[in-house]
Parts: C-alpha cells; structure tokens; sequence
C-alpha cells in the first residue's frame, strides 16, 4: 500500500479504502459505518468529515493504534486519528457492529482504485441512520436515512424487522 496516495485521495471512499488496505494488512478486520457510510450511499450529499470504523471485537486497540500510527497517522487529543496529508478523521468506536438489538454479519465491499472497503448495506446503513436519531438525538440522522433509501435500493422487508 503506497501511503503517499493519502495526499492525492478526496472522496471518502477513497480515504476509506486506504484504510481499510492498510488495516487488512495489519490482520485487522474492520467494518465502515456511521455518518461516512451515509456519506457514501448518497453520493456526498452530506459531508461529516469522519470515517467510522468498527473493528472485530476480537482486535486490541493497541493494535489498531500501531497500524494507524506506523500509516502516518497522528492519535489527536480526543478518540481520532488524523493523518497530515489528507482531510479525514478516523474514529474507532467501540464494537461489535450492532444496529439496536441487531447485529449485522452481511456487508457490502465496495472497490476502488486505491483498494477495497467494507461497509454496512445501504438497507443497514439506514437502520444505523435510524438508531443514530433514536438514541443519540441525531436529528439530521432522519434526514440522511430517507436520502439513503431514495438514491439506494433497500431491502424494505429487513428494514421492518
């Protein structure tokens, strides 16, 4: 993995996939979620600057800092990782994936031209949007699951459970 592509990478997807490569190569299995998930299903429409990434919960965040940190990668003085060459913040929240009472084992993989990404379906990505408005108070979340579900096709049947 060429860490100088962090300078030429701008889209979230991008940065993710960087990411994503460089855990992976560290035995590290992560999963995209949040707001940076959203991000990607519709297309940027919203911008949150931050890629969530929850890990096995088997994964020591030790080891995930030793990957970030030997990427080039800086640990700010809250929970985020930044690097100086790109714009994106990266935040480990604590797993496992979990969408209110349930957890999710189907993801989808999206490729780029700088790697690969894993991250919720976009019928998961609007159940995180919607737990994100249930139980953080997110009120713009509502807002960005109905955009989800009108740029993406969602599996209406799953979303009722």
């Amino acid at each position: 993995m060429n860490i100088e592509l962090l300078k030429e990478v701008k889209t979230p997807e991008e940065t993710a996939s960087m990411v994503y490569e460089i855990l992976k190569s560290n035995g590290i299995d992560v999963v995209l979620t949040g707001g940076s998930c959203m991000e990607i299903y519709t297309h940027s429409n919203y911008s949150s600057y931050d890629l969530d990434f929850i890990a096995n919960p088997s994964i020591k965040s030790e080891q995930i800092k030793n990957a970030m940190i030997q990427a080039g990668f800086k640990k700010t003085k809250n929970r985020y990782f930044k690097h100086p060459d790109n714009d994106y913040y990266v935040e480990f929240p604590t797993g496992p994936v979990s969408l209110g009472n349930e957890e999710p084992i189907v993801h989808n993989e999206l490729k780029t031209h700088v790697g690969t990404l894993k991250l919720l379906t976009p019928t998961n990505c609007v159940k995180d949007r919607l737990c994100a408005y249930l139980y953080h108070d997110g009120e713009e979340c509502f807002s960005q699951a109905i955009a989800v579900a009108h740029k993406n096709e969602i599996d209406k049947e799953n979303l009722l459970k």
